[in-house]
């Protein structure tokens, strides 16, 4: 009879221990999941960067970080003026200031047509701005990212 004993309370406390193998296996799990999941919302094309969203009205549309622009930019991540976009007709062409210092990837911009774009958006930068443009129906809008604005 206590062999008996001892043999079930060896195999609960043998239970026991692969229940908390398990647990812990479990946990790690949901961590590795969890960080993924936040480096993902993270990237440059994450939601976690998501800094403005501009509607564009018909004509020339100035942008930067100074007040009197018609689309405001961070001002702690944006030159004052950094050009205007032009909508008309449904095509938007960008129209950078002198020395702005705005890029297509690694090369400076000055005047280019982001919209209709084929294919992936026409994505701009400027320090730690990204933004392209997006079209909703019969309106147009610049959607601004903030590679510095994440949590």
């Amino acid at each position: 009879m206590k062999t008996q004993l001892l043999r079930v309370v060896l195999v609960l406390f043998t239970l026991s221990g692969l229940a908390m193998a398990n647990d812990d296996r479990y946990e790690e799990e949901i961590r590795l999941w969890h960080q993924k999941r936040v480096e993902n919302l993270k990237k440059e094309d994450g939601w976690l960067n998501l800094a403005g969203l501009f509607w564009l009205k018909e004509g020339r549309n100035t942008f930067g970080a100074k007040a009197g622009n018609d689309i405001i930019f961070p001002e702690e991540h944006s030159a004052p003026e950094l050009g205007a976009f032009i909508l008309k007709d449904g095509q938007v062409t960008v129209d950078i200031a002198p020395g702005a210092g705005v890029f297509q990837g690694d090369v400076p911009v000055q005047t280019l047509t982001v919209f209709p774009y084929a294919g992936k958006p026409v994505v701009l930068k400027h320090q730690s701005l990204r933004w392209f443009i997006i079209q909703r129906g019969d309106k147009y809008a610049v959607r601004l990212r903030d590679l510095e604005s994440v949590c």
